[in-house]
């Protein structure tokens, strides 16, 4: 009966490491989202996550393996103490209820392509805007590798606009780089390096240059 007791857990517990490991694989995306959703100026350690993203997914997919080889194959003792071996409708509920679980833990592990889509839609990219001369402007041209997703790219965005005298932004996933055309009667460079750091997303490298 103990070893009965444990088969029976045993689907939830695949399921719920499944959706540990699978929710930590995309801390890297999620997490921006989540600091735009309650209005932080940035989020610590989904660099560090990012790097684990691999491992993590492959450890998901794993434990879901194991959590839809539990529900199926049932104890041979269950079966010949029981009166009939057939499918039970609470089985078919389990199921159902690891279906529908599969294909949630599928769009959360891909939520690295359509979390840009997200974040625009809760912070509309806006590339004119704020105070600051149309002459003597500089560029500002930064790396940003850690940057993991178009996630993001938003929220850097986001923090860097708040800043006084920026002109515009172009912020660009695919390079893992930010162009900023700043006022530097209002802000230093230094400044923006510092507002993109408290993203906690680094700069690796950064130069400045006059706007023709």
């Amino acid at each position: 009966m103990r070893v009965l007791a444990m088969w029976k857990k045993a689907p939830v517990l695949a399921l719920v490491a499944s959706a540990a490991s699978v929710m930590a694989a995309s801390l890297c995306c999620l997490l921006p989202v989540g600091a735009m959703v309650l209005g932080l100026g940035g989020v610590v350690g989904a660099e560090h996550f990012a790097k684990w993203r691999p491992v993590l997914l492959a450890l998901g997919l794993i434990l879901l393996s194991l959590a839809w080889y539990f529900t199926c194959r049932k104890p041979v003792a269950a079966c010949a103490q029981g009166k009939n071996c057939g499918t039970s409708p609470f089985g078919r509920w389990n199921k159902l209820f690891l279906s529908l679980s599969t294909v949630l833990l599928v769009a959360i592990a891909a939520f690295r392509i359509w979390s840009g889509a997200v974040a625009r839609y809760l912070e509309p990219r806006i590339e004119g805007f704020t105070g600051g001369s149309s002459s003597g402007l500089l560029t500002f041209r930064a790396r940003i590798p850690s940057m993991d997703c178009e996630a993001c790219t938003v929220l850097i965005q986001r923090k860097i606009r708040a800043q006084p005298g920026i002109v515009s932004i172009l912020i660009t996933f695919k390079e893992r780089e930010a162009i900023v055309k700043y006022d530097p009667g209002q802000i230093a460079a230094a400044d923006i390096v510092n507002a993109i750091n408290e993203t906690g997303f680094k700069v690796e490298s950064a130069n400045k240059e006059d706007t023709k």
